[in-house]
């Protein structure tokens, strides 16, 4: 099954495009990068993220979920983070 996850972004890519940044050295964290892109809606934002963390966190343990990587980690506009590519759960790791 393949879904389209309009307005999110790798925290590879975020990385990536934040040390291109003219503003790198102050925007160095993720609490940095939240205050600073959400600005007045920063305590919403934070708000999405710690629960879908929540939840992301507790799905991953009790599913074994593998393969987590920042190329598989996405954050939304309004702040959620989502886990992408599912094929390795189970057990069933590369290598």
């Amino acid at each position: 099954m393949i879904e389209f996850m309009p307005d999110t972004i790798s925290i590879h890519a975020l990385k990536k495009q934040l040390l291109q940044h003219p503003q790198a050295d102050k925007l160095s964290s993720l609490a940095l990068f939240y205050r600073w892109y959400y600005g007045p809606r920063f305590e919403e934002a934070q708000r999405n993220f710690i629960r879908s963390l929540a939840g992301y966190s507790v799905f991953c343990y009790v599913f074994n979920v593998k393969d987590r990587h920042n190329g598989n980690i996405m954050l939304s506009r309004n702040g959620h983070l989502l886990h992408i590519d599912f094929g390795f759960m189970m057990q069933n790791s590369p290598g």
